[in-house]
């Protein structure tokens, strides 16, 4: 049983931020929705052809926001896990007893996903528009692929809640 709800809880935690947990690329992460808006930018843009300068460009402005990821993570990490701890441990509780620390992980991945944006603005202005346009075609055919996926794929199975 305790296997089981980990396994819930883990699930609801970590599908909102599917990509978020690793913004600089670090692969195809989240749900069958696939990476957050502003998180698939640093996935693409290493197909689109990059100049040596742009290359460049591009590097200066993820080193520029890696100690906000630096910092943000490990705080949603720890948010997340005292989250998953209240709710496996054998205490009772209640979702208003809950409500500070929901938020306190509703606020991270919001930071999180700010920045992420913020980087892809950035990146976006280094690429020219025929970058963008390439870039915007690799979003469409990611897309086409995923949803592919899941029409093969269909839903993934709910766990023996025997476990």
């Amino acid at each position: 049983m305790r296997r089981w709800l980990t396994m819930i809880v883990l699930g609801a935690t970590f599908a909102s931020t599917g990509a978020a947990a690793q913004p600089m690329g670090g692969g195809m992460r989240g749900g069958s929705f696939g990476p957050e808006p502003g998180m698939m930018l640093p996935m693409l843009i290493r197909k689109v052809g990059l100049s040596d300068t742009q290359r460049q460009q591009v590097r200066t402005i993820l080193n520029a926001h890696r100690p906000r990821f630096q910092t943000l993570f490990p705080q949603l990490r720890d948010a997340q896990q005292a989250l998953e701890a209240r709710l496996v441990s054998t205490d009772p509780v209640k979702a208003e007893d809950l409500a500070p620390q929901i938020q306190r992980v509703a606020d991270l991945r919001k930071q999180v996903l700010q920045e992420g944006i913020a980087v892809a603005i950035e990146v976006r202005g280094v690429l020219s528009p025929e970058q963008l346009a390439h870039a915007s075609d690799l979003h469409t055919q990611m897309g086409a692929l995923r949803e592919q996926m899941h029409k093969l794929m269909g839903e993934p199975p709910m766990e023996d809640a025997g476990d």
